[in-house]
Formats: structure tokens, sequence, C-alpha cells
């Protein structure tokens, strides 16, 4: 089970569950992955001011932890049908 305090939450798609974790480790993959400051960029997501790709890598980011095989195509893909779980890991 996902620990929301932690920036944990969960997904099922197809009957397989997800697992988002937006810690300190996603947050240095998004880093890496866009080169901007995932603070700041945190800080757009809650004004709604992201680029589509920043919220991209995001959803990536967040799933690398549990589901290290996930491309930024699977994060696109789910965040365009699944983009409130993105959301709960953020909150």
């Amino acid at each position: 089970m996902a620990n929301r305090l932690l920036g944990e939450t969960e997904l099922t798609v197809g009957g397989r569950t997800l697992r988002l974790v937006m810690d300190f480790n996603a947050l240095c993959e998004f880093e890496e992955a866009t080169g901007r400051n995932a603070v700041t960029s945190a800080g757009a997501f809650e004004a709604g001011t992201l680029t589509m790709r920043e919220l991209r890598a995001f959803m990536w980011a967040a799933l690398r932890r549990y589901h290290p095989e996930t491309s930024l195509q699977d994060a696109g893909d789910l965040l365009g049908s699944h983009g409130e779980a993105l959301g709960r890991a953020m909150g």
C-alpha cells in the first residue's frame, strides 16, 4: 500500500498496479532529465504553469523507484489517461 505522507500513490492500469513516488530521488531524476530545478518546477506544477515535457518528466520520475523500465513515452501515455495520479504524488 502506498504511503501518501511520503508522496506515494498507486494506480491500476490494465490490471497492473503501479506505484508513483515523489521523493528526493524522484526530484533528482526530474532534474537530471530536464536540467530544471525540481523545487521551482514543483511550484510551477501547483500554479499550473509547467510545460507538457516537464509534466511528463515528473510522471516518469515518480515511476522510476518501483518501475525503472518506464520510458518517457510510457509516462506520457499514463499522464494522458491518469494525470490525477501525478497530482496525488505531488500533493
